[in-house]
């Protein structure tokens, strides 16, 4: 075996483990490596908060229209912001829903001004937090 051949097998094995490491890397940023547990993550049905729409989405539609997401409960709970004056001074509109949070627990909707509907109460949403904190499953569901 000359030294060019024995070259391009390191070579081979070098790429070989770079790649096994990036999909490592790549699949533990995915996988939330973060997140307690199942019971901590929620399904997000996520239409952008920055495109216009001439009609709104209801909230029994929004699952049809968003894209499908998770996010941690803690992550989402750090979203919202329990500012009674806001929540009062702002109506809720449940025919312009942007995003369906669903959790074991509960259930959250969000409409395009970031208003949360909790089920019992009202309260802000940090939009801009809320999508950084969304994550894109590495499956998506079937949809049809």
């Amino acid at each position: 075996m000359g030294a060019g051949d024995k070259m391009m097998r390191y070579a081979y094995l070098f790429l070989l483990i770079l790649l096994v490491a990036c999909n490592q890397i790549e699949g533990s940023a995915h996988s939330g490596a973060n997140m307690s547990n199942e019971n901590d993550q929620g399904t997000v049905y996520y239409f952008d908060f920055e495109i216009e729409r001439i009609t709104g989405i209801p909230e029994s539609q929004i699952e049809e229209y968003g894209s499908i997401f998770t996010i941690n409960k803690n992550y989402f709970e750090k979203c919202l912001l329990f500012d009674i004056d806001t929540a009062k001074s702002t109506n809720y509109n449940k025919l312009d829903v942007r995003a369906k949070i669903v959790f074991s627990d509960r259930v959250y909707f969000v409409d395009h001004s970031g208003i949360v509907n909790t089920g019992n109460r009202y309260a802000m949403l940090n939009k801009k937090q809320f999508v950084r904190y969304l994550i894109k499953p590495l499956k998506q569901k079937n949809r049809q």
